[in-house]
């Protein structure tokens, strides 16, 4: 939505992007001064200091909503992946997918290729966390993240036949958002820490994944509130996920 109020043809938002990856990496591995002279973004003096400590770069991870020209992007440069605000069921469709053009490419993707993300409250009951947890994660979905589907998608900013597919599936039409919805097809999860800690780990080895990003504090939690759920979290689920796992899927919280 950003392009309604700046002067950027949304059309060229894919060239931009990738255009300014080539920047970053040539400022994290080539030392300076060097020169960029772009179709978008052009530096005479390129000199970042100090380089990053990681050779030949930091780990980097493209994050999109499952269009296959990002996912592609991603596997074809041997990027890591991780999707959000999309159905299970399309993200591991996906991964699938990330995983099989990384492979066609030379890479050689692994369990941390792939972060996936995940809400979670713990309380010391099933109905305890869903009492205190249930009405800050509806009020993030239905309220934080409401706009109309079209500022979503300004003229141009979808490929023509992407936007077709969208339009012929329905995607773009407004859907409600619902408490059975956002438990059942997306990564939530409110429990003890035991109910939270089998629904990551099983998150976590359907998705090939030991990255996960964890939403703790959200909507318009207290602060009471974030601080218990992050407290139990990190004493109580971290442990019992790490049992959980196996060996391969090891999970590194983020």
């Amino acid at each position: 939505m950003e392009y309604w109020v700046n002067p950027i043809n949304p059309s060229f938002s894919r060239e931009r992007f990738r255009e300014g990856m080539d920047i970053l990496m040539q400022a994290w591995t080539q030392p300076g001064p060097s020169r960029y002279d772009g179709e978008f973004y052009q530096y005479k003096y390129l000199n970042p200091f100090p380089l990053p400590y990681q050779k030949p770069h930091p780990k980097i991870y493209i994050v999109g909503s499952g269009t296959e020209e990002t996912v592609n992007y991603a596997a074809e440069k041997g990027y890591g992946y991780s999707q959000v605000f999309t159905p299970i069921a399309a993200q591991l469709k996906s991964f699938e997918n990330y995983r099989a053009t990384a492979t066609r490419n030379g890479h050689k993707p692994d369990s941390e290729s792939i972060i996936i993300s995940a809400m979670a409250f713990v309380a010391e009951t099933e109905e305890k966390a869903i009492e205190e947890g249930k009405d800050h994660i509806l009020f993030y979905f239905k309220n934080l993240l409401k706009t109309d589907s079209h500022l979503n998608s300004p003229p141009g900013y979808l490929p023509v036949a992407r936007l077709r597919k969208r339009l012929e599936s329905g995607a773009i039409q407004e859907t409600e958002v619902t408490w059975e919805g956002l438990t059942s097809v997306y990564r939530t999860v409110l429990g003890t820490p035991d109910q939270v800690a089998e629904r990551i780990a099983f998150w976590c080895e359907q998705a090939q994944s030991s990255k996960i990003i964890l939403h703790l504090h959200v909507g318009d939690m207290p602060h009471w509130k974030a601080v218990k759920n992050l407290t139990l979290f990190a004493e109580e689920v971290i442990p019992r996920v790490r049992n959980l796992t196996s060996s391969v899927f090891q999970v590194a919280a983020e």
